[in-house]
């Protein structure tokens, strides 16, 4: 993925997302025909498709685990890469032909709508799963569910250079997260102008910032997982109202506004954008020295020459971290549904697939974030930092939020609305109250319920 996977104002903006579909965007498609080769429902077990979306370099780490697959199966494995923007039309065509891969990503809105209509395999009952976290499973009903590719969550990062020479220590763990207040303090003392001057010092030059202490985050993981640190869930639990313009809701929103408009310690969007595009470009400018944004975002990190570090983002009173993650199927109609619910356990160990170690992925299974040993086949000090295990792999587990991608009936068309909302409100100083407002009357009838998602149990 390189993700993100899983940014947004819209699904393809945000930052993971978006990379996946550029490094995508060449792929070829003959894989397709490959696919749709069979006839309808036929079985061939010594053929295997799997199609995805992603990065070259994710392509790259599925592509051999799926090689390795093969080789110990006995079967001839094929890679179907194809663009984000064009995989779900792909998909639906190949499906509604009577084709589908054998197995493959899938949005999780479409994961959703395909399980109710009896068309991907439903993992809930499934041994090779039984193991994995119940924030990995999503339902579509009470006893049936699809899987995710990763988890992944919501983090903080810094530059180790900015963070020390200004005697900022960034908490590594949720229970000495920053309230905000003290986050507001710390982003105040890493922010300079050209003479060395913070804003709360008297001679400050807004005019003639040389670095800001954090940039704000607009994508919607990363403001769901500040809104669950207010006591917020952004729909209510039917799915039939977005609480956009609740009170908390309304608190974030003006937060985050004020570190740019009040207290100076955040860039504009339009200069942000201008010094890079996702958390690693932005701390690679030397213009930013902490930004709050998906974990994913190491992979890039590592390949870099800044020497970065991690922690949990600031929380305004309760633990949260947002998890996300796209779906992975199983399809009904390919005829080698128990060996592409194999291949996708397979998938799962951190110890096949070389993108956990890589900084991309988070593993889906208890045991990889309760046993040190197995923890230290995906962790490393190199790749992930020292406190990568508190700040990110503890609260996964602990305190992970979902993202309401699998829950929220319509979701991309929801997602796509409050995104391009939400953007420009930190375009320039507005009336927040007034413009979520303004927001959740858009938003409204764009609501169709909910599904069970996570099913305890």
């Amino acid at each position: 993925m390189a993700v993100p996977r899983l940014t947004r104002p819209t699904r393809a903006q945000l930052s993971r997302r978006g990379f996946l579909a550029a490094g995508a965007g060449t792929a070829g498609l003959t894989g397709l025909a490959l696919a749709g080769c069979r006839g309808p429902g036929a079985s061939d077990s010594a053929a295997f498709d799997y199609m995805t979306w992603g990065s070259s370099f994710e392509a790259d780490g599925v592509n051999a685990a799926l090689d390795a697959f093969a080789d110990e199966k006995g079967i001839d494995a094929k890679p179907l890469n194809v663009p984000y923007d064009e995989y779900a039309a792909k998909l639906n065509s190949l499906i509604a032909a009577g084709t589908p891969p054998d197995a493959g990503y899938v949005q999780e809105g479409m994961a959703m709508q395909l399980g109710e209509q009896g068309k991907v395999v439903s993992i809930a009952d499934r041994d090779e799963f039984a193991g994995w976290l119940p924030i990995a499973k999503h339902y579509w009903d009470e006893e049936n569910a699809v899987g995710v590719i990763a988890l992944e969550v919501i983090t903080m990062f810094h530059s180790v250079e900015a963070v020390q020479a200004a005697g900022v220590a960034p908490p590594a763990t949720m229970d000495t997260s920053w309230d905000w207040d003290t986050f507001v303090e710390q982003a105040d003392a890493l922010t300079k102008d050209a003479s060395g001057r913070s804003p709360s010092e008297s001679g400050f030059d807004a005019g003639d910032v040389r670095q800001y202490g954090v940039a704000v985050p607009t994508d919607l993981p990363t403001l769901h997982s500040l809104f669950a640190s207010n006591g917020l869930s952004l729909f209510n639990e039917d799915g039939t109202e977005c609480l956009i313009a609740s009170p908390e809701a309304i608190e974030v929103v003006q937060a985050l506004s004020d570190l740019i408009y009040t207290h100076r310690v955040a860039p504009t969007p339009a200069q942000a954008s201008a010094m890079g595009s996702g958390s690693a470009l932005l701390l690679e400018s030397g213009r930013v020295a902490m930004v709050m944004g998906g974990q994913w975002s190491l992979i890039d990190l590592a390949a870099g020459d800044l020497e970065y570090g991690l922690g949990v983002h600031p929380t305004f009173g309760v633990p949260a971290i947002c998890v996300v993650g796209g779906a992975n199927a199983a399809f009904v109609d390919s005829g080698n549904e128990d060996l592409a619910l194999e291949w996708m356990a397979y998938e799962a160990s951190p110890e096949t697939v070389s993108l956990y170690r890589d900084g991309l992925w988070m593993p889906m299974e208890e045991k990889y974030y309760t046993d040190d040993e197995l923890i230290s086949t995906w962790v490393n000090d190199d790749v992930h930092t020292p406190a990568y295990r508190t700040a990110c792999v503890d609260p996964l587990v602990q305190h992970g939020v979902p993202y309401f991608s699998f829950k929220i009936k319509n979701f991309p068309e929801i997602e796509g609305v409050l995104g391009g909302g939400i953007a420009p409100i930190f375009a320039e100083q507005t009336d927040v109250a007034a413009a979520l407002e303004a927001l959740a009357a858009e938003v409204a009838p764009l609501m169709q319920g909910a599904y069970p998602d996570l099913v305890e149990g």
